[in-house]
């Protein structure tokens, strides 16, 4: 089970037990009537519950339509350069997408199911698996051979990002 499914049950489960005090409380505990500032702390949570459950359900990826079997060959690069912003530092960098395990998956999915009529097919299928067994060490390159691919002039790779580069490149962009 996903990360973020888990995440949902848990929300949920947390949600529903809110829920479940809120009205207990209402039917039970007669005292807590008299009490309106006990009565807005119960909704201020649900509230906020509520809010944490939209925002796991907003970052889940539908990846299917995201990458579909019919992709372009500028989609898939665009998709492997875009990635591989999260992990590298240049001076420009106009776009972003956030390399997860389900995207990686499915692009090299795509690229291998389309790889006959690739004409970088070994390029991508290579940079994939890498990133895939969570090897981004040589992400400078992988972008670089993406950016040359697509005539880059501006944005060449320089370095790795550190990790606190990439959590906050992951913070602003993610």
């Amino acid at each position: 089970m996903g990360k973020n499914k888990i995440g949902i049950i848990i929300i949920f489960a947390t949600l529903v037990l809110a829920i479940g005090l809120s009205v207990f409380t209402n039917f039970v505990g007669t005292e807590n009537a008299n009490k309106p500032n006990e009565k807005r702390e119960e909704m201020d949570v649900v509230e906020t519950l509520t809010a944490a459950i939209d925002q796991v359900v907003k970052k889940e990826i539908d990846v299917d339509k995201e990458f579909p079997l019919d992709m372009t060959e500028d989609d898939i690069q665009n998709a492997i350069h875009h990635m591989s912003h999260a992990k590298v530092y240049a001076v420009e960098k106009w776009s972003h997408l956030e390399p997860t395990q389900k995207r990686i998956d499915k692009l090299l999915y795509v690229v291998e199911r389309n790889q006959t009529v690739l004409d970088y097919g070994d390029l991508y299928i290579r940079i994939l698996e890498k990133w895939q067994a969570g090897n981004f060490s040589n992400a400078v390159t992988d972008h670089n051979s993406i950016w040359d691919l697509q005539g880059g002039t501006i944005g060449e790779a320089t370095r790795l990002l550190t990790e606190d580069e990439q959590a906050a490149y992951k913070q602003k962009h993610f």
